[in-house]
């Protein structure tokens, strides 16, 4: 009897020194994992200037444009794609939520020129099977010509508009997830390249 209980003794300061050894590995692992999984972060391209005026201005060094916006707007450089900023005028929430709260949009610059955009437009709503019908205009702001492009259709955001403009060797497009008049014309009027 003495003897089963010593064997029990053994198997059960065994099977903790496995156990040990085994978290003490995986604790190891995660910890070397994580330190191979860190990024060398860049300084962030994007300036923000608080002005006197209630504004701030937010300037995309590399991408050489900036625009002028309510000091209350919220700015997110690290947006789903990394070419893109992103302008908000409310806080994403930490906790899930039904719906967007508020007006965001997304500022893009590419290598190109607008020369066939009508063309253009009319083809990508061909191309997107959701995509019912179009409506592109041209607008003067601040002595800068804007194409206004709406898609709609059957599905969330249809309508909301993007703006493009362009210099002489690239296409500036604002990607609105809203369709607040006010909000689209701060960013639009306020927008300098």
């Amino acid at each position: 009897m003495e003897e089963k209980k010593i064997q029990n003794k053994n198997v059960l300061f065994l099977f903790l020194i496995i156990i040990i050894l085994i978290g003490g590995f995986l604790v190891y692992n995660n910890y070397n994992n994580k330190e191979e999984q860190k990024v060398v972060v860049e300084k962030s391209p994007i300036e923000i200037t608080n002005n006197d005026d209630g504004t701030k201005t937010v300037r995309n060094v590399e991408e050489g444009y900036e625009v002028k916006v309510s000091d209350d707007y919220y700015i997110n450089d690290n947006s789903f794609e990394e070419s893109l900023l992103m302008i908000q005028d409310y806080q994403e929430p930490e906790l899930g939520y039904g719906g967007i709260p508020g007006c965001k949009v997304f500022i893009e610059k590419k290598e190109g020129n607008l020369s066939n955009i009508i063309e253009n437009t009319k083809n990508n709503c061909l191309l997107d099977n959701e995509c019912t019908n179009y409506d592109i205009s041209e607008i003067i702001i601040n002595h800068i010509k804007w194409y206004s492009i709406s898609y709609f259709g059957e599905y969330v955001g249809s309508g909301n508009p993007e703006f493009k403009t362009e210099d002489e060797k690239f296409v500036y497009t604002l990607y609105f997830n809203c369709d607040n008049q006010n909000f689209i014309n701060n960013i639009i009027s306020n927008f300098i390249f």
